[in-house]
């Protein structure tokens, strides 16, 4: 292909000719699910559903234990609950109003079905958690990683992780209640006034600070598993080791929360409609409400059942997305700031790396060049091997001059002949 002016088109005409082997840029290796170099937004985000794949068996079967636990706890629940307001909906049925003690027993019934459901996610978060972060530690190297084995390095530090979860809750918490103190005083003390406005408008700096520090110290569940180190010490080498990676460490967990929330709706769709289900067919239409259909007391425990195992497999679907996000960022930090990178390729059997600057070992090395001798430097005889003055073309004795040094100049010594 040529250019209106008869000549080749830029790029596409000869070269000068195959590039020497040391000017190839080496390839990145990648023995894992990430690159072993500075991670990009996209290495991270395929990292982890990489990990999710690889890694599926270790992931989602200590989850699947979490769930089936929870399952039968909340159905016990739900049966206990069942028999305990069973006089509720007969009094409902009969056309009675609902008393004190019947509020009472409703109000409790479902704080503790909500308490059960809260305890049940934190433990699916921190198995999860432990999990997720203890399988990185074969991802990013490539090796293979028994369920067993991925129970056996997580288990013993869950109670450092809920440890250090609950420091980051109450830094966060205290952080935002000390914001919160001026306008709770102010409003207190002005009853109310548009001061008020004024002091809440203050909270906000405050909010964001807390906001700050626990983006900030996304790291330390990371630093717990991985560096075996105690919750204090994992908040310590966090808030050291994230510095000025905030915006990363807020950005990445959130787009990647982003795309499995999408997938995790479609899991909860088929509870909520069996719960539905289940719903309409206990409604009944009792005397007191004539051609009114009223749901069972059973019916509503049967959706609430249906709607909380739901939940718990929205759950378990998504929990793994942001420890593994958050030890890939911790990965990712530790490359820029320490050479990891050259930890985990020796761990993968990829030494060394990153290859020494200059010609690869195997590439010959050109000799370096031998200075001409100059014109006073004598020459060996070709026939009797006696040096030979350059200028005279004449041999020169091989003894020195009586009284030269052994550093005094060849052929300074009387001719031979």
């Amino acid at each position: 292909m040529s250019s209106s002016g008869g000549g080749p088109m830029p790029g596409y005409g000869p070269g000068a000719g195959p590039l020497p082997p040391w000017a190839y840029v080496p390839q990145v290796p990648k023995p894992g699910v990430v690159p072993l170099a500075p991670l990009t937004v996209g290495n991270v985000v395929s990292g982890v559903f990489t990990a999710l794949q690889r890694y599926t068996a270790a992931l989602f079967v200590p989850l699947a234990w979490v769930a089936l636990g929870s399952t039968a706890a909340l159905s016990v629940y739900a049966a206990v609950a069942v028999s305990l307001l069973r006089d509720v909906g007969d009094d409902l049925d009969a056309g009675g109003g609902l008393t004190g003690e019947h509020q009472a027993l409703l109000t409790g019934t479902a704080i503790g079905g909500a308490l059960l459901l809260v305890v049940a996610l934190t433990a699916a978060h921190v198995v999860a958690t432990a999990t997720s972060t203890a399988v990185l530690r074969h991802a990013v190297v490539g090796r293979k990683a028994s369920t067993r084995q991925i129970w056996a390095e997580s288990r013993p530090v869950i109670g450092r992780i809920v440890l250090s979860v609950l420091l980051v809750s109450v830094i966060v918490a205290g952080i935002m209640l000390v914001s919160a103190l001026p306008a709770l005083l102010l409003g207190i003390a002005t009853g109310g006034t548009p001061l008020t406005v004024l002091a809440m408008l203050l909270m906000v700096p405050g909010w964001l600070f807390a906001t700050y520090v626990q983006v900030r110290l996304v790291l330390e569940v990371p630093v717990i598993v991985l560096e075996d180190m105690s919750a204090t010490a994992a908040l310590r080498r966090a808030w050291r080791l994230n510095e000025g990676a905030w915006w990363r460490s807020l950005g990445i967990p959130y787009l990647v929360n982003l795309i499995g929330s999408a997938v995790a709706q479609f899991a909860l769709v088929p509870f909520v409609v069996v719960g539905v289900i289940v719903l309409l067919s206990s409604s009944h239409t009792p005397d007191a409400y004539g051609a009114e259909s009223v749901p069972s007391v059973a019916g509503i425990a049967g959706f609430a059942v249906c709607t909380a195992v739901g939940s718990l497999v929205t759950v378990m679907v998504t929990a793994p997305l942001t420890p593994l996000t958050n030890g890939l960022l911790y990965i990712d930090r530790r490359i820029r700031r320490e050479s990891l990178d050259v930890t985990l390729a020796a761990a993968a059997g990829i030494a060394p790396w990153p290859p020494t600057a200059g010609p690869p070992a195997d590439v010959p090395v050109p000799a370096p060049s031998v200075p001409a001798p100059s014109a006073a430097a004598p020459s060996p005889d070709a026939t009797s091997g006696a040096p030979v003055d350059a200028a005279s073309d004449r041999p020169v004795s091989a003894d020195p001059a009586p009284g030269a040094g052994p550093g005094a100049a060849p052929g300074a010594g009387p001719a031979a002949g």
